[in-house]
């Protein structure tokens, strides 16, 4: 078990959010205090900082206030912080949650963002909770870092564009919907038939709005988006090719192995073999 990381010497990976990790904590509290103290809550002053911050409760309560909001916080729920936002904390005993510090290029937000499961960026932000697992070790995170960057900028990125559906949304262009519905798939796996139904296109005319605006097929740039989480993971994490497979919705590894050689020019055993040269 490891109880915080700051960043040093990680390996690099060039960032497509340029988002970086700078420091990382678990915090927890039981009911192992005094029992004078039990059934109060520790407090965290006001103050801002020139870098974010997300604060992500994994158990017990936390009632925060950030730009002048109150958030209460439960267990799988996160807040989101900008830089500059003033903000403190009140926890609720026992707790334990998760705090990451980290630099942004480019973010969006100009307010504390709560984030709550059943939304795409809670979905992000349960796949961040599970690779930054305190159990899984100080090593095994730290090899994991450039990974995490990339996986909090999309919750950044998410946080910033998702709203709840409404009348204003339904006629919007049906281009600026792919990437969320996308991203809610966690194996990655739309073909053009299931975003045209679900966008209530035929195939060809999404097929054709996608290429008038974008210059590229849309087959070809699902193909490369789910290639390229293939390719995160097979550097970054030490999962199975089998897994990957498995996690990225492919019938087996054959499939998967073919896939991946025809997006990407090599098999993902050499792609892998690759990434662990040093440089």
């Amino acid at each position: 078990m490891y109880k915080s990381l700051v960043r040093e010497q990680v390996r690099e990976v060039p960032s497509r959010f340029n988002c970086r990790i700078q420091h990382l904590s678990w915090e927890e509290v039981s009911g192992g205090m005094k029992p004078e103290a039990r059934g109060k809550r520790a407090h965290v002053p006001p103050h801002s900082h020139p870098f974010w911050q997300l604060e992500f409760v994994a158990q017990g309560a936390v009632r925060a206030e950030a730009g002048g909001k109150s958030y209460p916080l439960v267990a799988a729920t996160a807040l989101l912080i900008p830089p500059g936002v003033l903000h403190r904390f009140w926890y609720e005993e026992p707790h334990i949650f998760l705090s990451v510090k980290f630099t942004l290029v480019g973010g969006k937000l100009s307010e504390a963002r709560l984030i709550e499961p059943g939304s795409l960026p809670g979905s992000l932000l349960a796949e961040l909770g599970r690779l930054l697992d305190r159990e899984g070790g100080i090593e095994r995170v730290a090899t994991l870092l450039p990974l995490a960057d990339q996986l909090l900028g999309a919750l950044v990125l998410a946080a910033s564009l998702h709203e709840d559906p409404g009348p204003a949304q339904a006629s919007q262009d049906p281009l600026d919907r792919i990437p969320d519905l996308i991203a809610r798939r966690p194996e990655l796996a739309a073909s053009v038939s299931d975003l045209a139904r679900e966008l209530k296109r035929s195939p060809g005319h999404l097929s054709g709005l996608f290429k008038k605006r974008h210059g590229k097929a849309l087959k070809a740039w699902l193909d490369g988006e789910r290639a390229e989480a293939a390719a995160s993971r097979l550097a970054w994490s030490d999962l199975s090719i089998a897994e990957i497979s498995r996690r990225l919705g492919f019938p087996d590894p054959l499939t998967f192995s073919h896939f991946f050689r025809r997006v990407k020019g090599m098999g993902p055993r050499a792609w892998r073999k690759r990434a662990a040269r040093p440089r």
